[in-house]
């Protein structure tokens, strides 16, 4: 359709009119190889930062909560969901542009349920979020806790 044409496009002409007709059979085709590739880069940054973001929460004692631990499994998730470009990607160099549903299903399996899993995991941190504005004193850091109790409880022995 012509931008300055007013008329519809004829859609019971030969022509392409989906993205599979256009590029299943084109081989390696080089518009795909650069939308395709400008996502892979952004999710490989994306990964690199969800896995640095885990490693830091487990490894750094000061970041032990609950909160922060949710956030920590949900980045780990994420990053899991993010290795999927990687998929389409190999599929785009390698000149099949589209693969079988079957196929895509079993390679997709691992992040589809890891992009569940992540969504499960931002309803149990806003949760989690609620928990901590309704009742602020019950919400402590995991390594601060004994901590907490034997001062609370030198308070109530001195008081009594």
């Amino acid at each position: 359709m012509n931008l300055n044409s007013s008329t519809p496009p004829n859609l019971y002409s030969n022509t392409p009119a989906t993205l599979y007709d256009t590029f299943a059979s084109a081989g390696i085709s080089y518009i795909l190889i650069v939308f395709v590739g400008i996502r892979w880069l952004i999710s490989i940054v994306g990964c690199i930062f969800n896995f640095v973001l885990f490693w830091i929460t487990i490894k750094d004692k000061s970041l032990n909560s609950s909160c922060n631990y949710l956030i920590a499994i949900d980045a780990l998730f994420t990053a899991i969901y993010q290795t999927s470009n990687s998929i389409s990607m190999y599929v785009v160099l390698s000149g099949f542009n589209f693969i079988n549903l079957d196929i895509c299903f079993y390679l997709m399996i691992y992040s589809i349920l890891s992009n569940t899993m992540s969504l499960c995991l931002n309803f149990f941190i806003g949760f989690d979020r609620l928990l901590s504005v309704l009742f602020p004193i019950t919400q402590f850091p995991l390594y601060d806790i004994k901590a907490r109790f034997k001062n609370s409880r030198v308070t109530i022995v001195d008081s009594g």
